[in-house]
């Protein structure tokens, strides 16, 4: 009967350390920005297109149950000269006077979303003609 006792407190033993250990794992996990972010954050990442002869260019996202409107102008290598961004049609929204491309993200006042401009990618379709994909990230708290 000892022996079954025995048996048993060792596994009680071995379920706890597991446990313990499982969680010292979770919580040193946590001190990543990177897997801090995929815990607390939701992301959606998009790419849009920009045609220099465009100007200034409006574009519209839904996303989760946020409209996203995003005015830009004056797209170069490494940043956007002009970037005014506005959630569900808020006045007067945010401006950027020169957005780069960054790993920062920028909350928007007063608006459970922050955004960065991840990646400018210029593409050359005829000699001359230079056309521009904007990679974007939106992010917001999972629970809030």
């Amino acid at each position: 009967m000892s022996n079954v006792t025995e048996i048993l407190a060792q596994a009680a033993e071995k379920a706890a350390l597991s446990m313990l250990t499982a969680g010292a794992v979770a919580l040193v996990s946590l001190l990543s920005r990177t897997v801090r972010d995929a815990v607390f954050y939701k992301r959606y990442e998009f790419v849009l297109d920009y045609e220099p002869e465009w100007g200034m260019c409006q574009w519209n996202i839904q996303w989760d149950r946020f409209k996203v409107s995003i005015d830009g102008s004056g797209v170069r290598k490494e940043y956007i000269k002009t970037v005014i961004v506005k959630i569900d049609g808020t006045s007067p929204g945010r401006t950027f006077e020169k957005l780069e491309v960054s790993d920062t993200f920028y909350q928007l006042e007063r608006l459970p979303v922050a955004l960065k401009l991840n990646s400018i990618v210029r593409t050359r379709t005829e000699p001359g003609k230079d056309s521009y994909k904007l990679a974007w990230v939106l992010r917001r708290r999972r629970w809030k």
